[in-house]
């Protein structure tokens, strides 16, 4: 199977997963949550801050955007360079680092990853707005993040070489030209 053919199926099972969870927590919603509302309020609690007034409420979400940001640029430029290095067992010469800064690297940037994790688990479990604004700035920072990695690379174009059949005594050829991808 090519690679395109499996991330094609990862994609609809997991929209498919996704999907069936979301239609879930509607159809079981008892409406006796504080989780389904939006915005701030005088019983909204966040770990131990009551988000009561709109600048609470979007100095919180300014936070979630700075810090999922951060984890986007983390995860997408740092965590690579520091993981083909660290675990890739066919390289087993490094030059760019040495084995402390390594070490030192890759331990702070997993003590961040897992505390901001922490974090966001905080976040997500808040209220629903929240978790949307969390997802929200994630994808949007992780879309730009991919852009940038992307227009780093070099794509050649295909190209169509159109070759022409000559028959050799047929009155009528099966193939008379034929495009092919280089």
């Amino acid at each position: 199977m090519e690679n395109k053919s499996k991330i094609k199926i990862c994609i609809y099972v997991n929209l498919l997963m996704i999907i069936g969870i979301f239609i879930s927590f509607f159809i079981l919603n008892n409406n006796q949550s504080n989780y389904f509302r939006f915005g701030w309020a005088d019983d909204f609690i966040f770990v131990s801050f009551v988000i009561d007034t709109s600048y609470k409420y979007f100095t919180l979400c300014g936070f979630i955007v700075f810090a999922n940001i951060s984890d986007v640029l983390t995860d997408d430029i740092a965590n690579p360079i520091l993981d083909f290095t660290v675990y890739n067992p066919d390289k087993k010469t490094i030059t760019d680092f040495t084995k402390n800064e390594l070490q030192i690297y890759s331990n702070i940037i997993l003590l961040i990853h897992l505390i901001k994790k922490f974090i966001m688990l905080l976040i997500t479990i808040s209220q629903i707005d929240i978790a949307l604004i969390s997802l929200l700035s994630s994808y949007i920072s992780g879309t730009l993040t991919i852009n940038f990695l992307l227009n780093e690379k070099k794509f050649p174009q295909k190209s169509n070489i159109q070759m022409v059949y000559q028959s050799t005594g047929e009155s009528i050829p099966l193939v008379n030209k034929a495009n092919i991808q280089v």
